[in-house]
C-alpha cells in the first residue's frame, strides 16, 4: 500500500499527514486520545449505533468527526445501517460520500494496534457496503463499488467493482448468456 498525503477532516486535527502513519506520532500530533474527546466520541458512537433514525445516526457520526461531503444536485446523503461501528479513536480519518449505503453491523476501522499504524478509510459516492463487512485501515472504496456481506476488505476497491470474501477479492462473473453449471 503506497503512502498518501491526506488532510485530516477536523479543524482540531490539522493536516497534512502522510498515511499510513505511525499511530503514536499521530496521537501525539492530533490529540486523538484525549480523555474528554474520546469520552464524547464513545457516547456519540453509541448513539450512531443505536438510534432508530438514519438522520440521527449521521449526526452522531458527524459529532464524532466523520466527514460527510455535501450532496450535490439533489443527491441523497449516505445511509448508515443499525449497529455500524466507526472507529471511535480516529473518526476524523473516515469519509463517507453521498449515496453510499453501509449495511448493518459493518465496521470501518482506521487503526491497527498490532502494527501501530493509522490510515484513512474512504467510502466512495454510491458505494454499497454489505452487512457485517469489515473495512480495514487505509482502504478506499471506489464510487459505485459493492462489498459483499461479511467481506474483510484489506486493499483499495476500484470504482464499480463487486468484491466478496475473506480477504475480499473481485467477484469473477460468468458471462450472462452462459447456462448455469452443476457440480
Amino acid at each position: 500500500m503506497a503512502a498518501t498525503t491526506t488532510t485530516a477532516n477536523s479543524a482540531n486535527h490539522p493536516g497534512p499527514a502522510v498515511f499510513p502513519a505511525d499511530r503514536d506520532r499521530y496521537v501525539e500530533e492530533h490529540g486523538s486520545e484525549r480523555t474528554g474527546s474520546l469520552a464524547l466520541r464513545k457516547i456519540a458512537g453509541w448513539g450512531a449505533r443505536r438510534l432508530p433514525s438514519v438522520r440521527f445516526r449521521r449526526a452522531c457520526l458527524r459529532r464524532m468527526g466523520v466527514s460527510f461531503p455535501a450532496p450535490v444536485d439533489g443527491e441523497r446523503p449516505a445511509w448508515i445501517g443499525h449497529d455500524v461501528y466507526v472507529d471511535e479513536v480516529f473518526p476524523e480519518l473516515v469519509t463517507i460520500e453521498p449515496r453510499a449505503v453501509i449495511g448493518l453491523r459493518a465496521m470501518l476501522i482506521c487503526h491497527d494496534d498490532a502494527n501501530r499504524r493509522v490510515a484513512p478509510v474512504r467510502i466512495g459516492r454510491g458505494a454499497y457496503i454489505g452487512a457485517a463487512a469489515i473495512i480495514l485501515p487505509g482502504v478506499s472504496i471506489g464510487p459505485g463499488a459493492k462489498i459483499g456481506a461479511g467481506a474483510v476488505v484489506t486493499r483499495d476497491v476500484p470504482a464499480d467493482e463487486v468484491w466478496v470474501g475473506v480477504p475480499a477479492a473481485p467477484l469473477d462473473r460468468a458471462p450472462e448468456s452462459a447456462p448455469p453449471t452443476r457440480s
